[in-house]
C-alpha cells in the first residue's frame, strides 16, 4: 500500500492487542516513533490491565487499546499516525458507529480523533488480519 503525504512532519505506526492471562484482561501497544523527534528511531510501548477477564470480550478489549493509544498522542501535531489492530469488528464500529455496546471507550476515541484532527494529523485506523482470518 502507497500512501502519499503532504504537509506531514512525521509518520507514526502503532499496532495495538490485548491478551487474558490469570482471570485477567490487558491492552497493549508498540508505536515506532520517528527518528526526527529523537534522534534516532525508537519504539515507544505500553500495557495497562483492564480488569477481570469475565467483564470484557475481545471487541471492548480492543476498543480499550485503540482508546489508550491514541490518548497518549494528543500532543502531537503534523503527524500521519497509522493504527493497526487485528479486530475487524472494532475497525468498522470506528468507521460506522451507531448505538453498539461500549459506546464509552468509541467517544473517547472520536473525542481523541478530533483533537488530532485540531492539530493537523491524519489518523488511519486499519485492520490487520491474523494468522488464521480469512479475507
Amino acid at each position: 500500500m502507497t500512501t502519499i503525504q503532504r504537509n506531514v512532519d512525521y509518520n507514526i505506526y502503532i499496532a495495538v492487542s490485548s491478551l487474558a492471562r490469570n482471570g485477567l484482561v490487558g491492552v497493549s501497544g508498540a508505536a515506532m516513533l520517528p527518528a526526527a523527534i529523537y534522534r534516532s528511531l525508537k519504539l515507544g510501548t505500553f500495557f495497562a490491565t483492564l480488569g477481570p477477564r469475565s467483564e470484557q470480550n475481545l471487541y471492548s478489549r480492543e476498543l480499550a487499546a485503540i482508546e489508550r493509544a491514541l490518548g497518549m498522542l494528543l500532543a502531537l501535531t503534523a503527524s500521519c499516525i497509522e493504527l493497526s489492530t487485528r479486530n475487524k469488528a472494532a475497525v468498522l464500529t470506528l468507521r460506522q458507529p451507531r448505538q453498539q455496546s461500549r459506546q464509552q471507550h468509541i467517544c473517547h476515541i472520536y473525542k481523541s480523533l478530533r483533537a488530532l484532527h485540531t492539530n493537523r494529523n491524519t489518523v488511519t485506523i486499519q485492520w490487520l488480519p491474523g494468522e488464521n482470518s480469512k479475507l
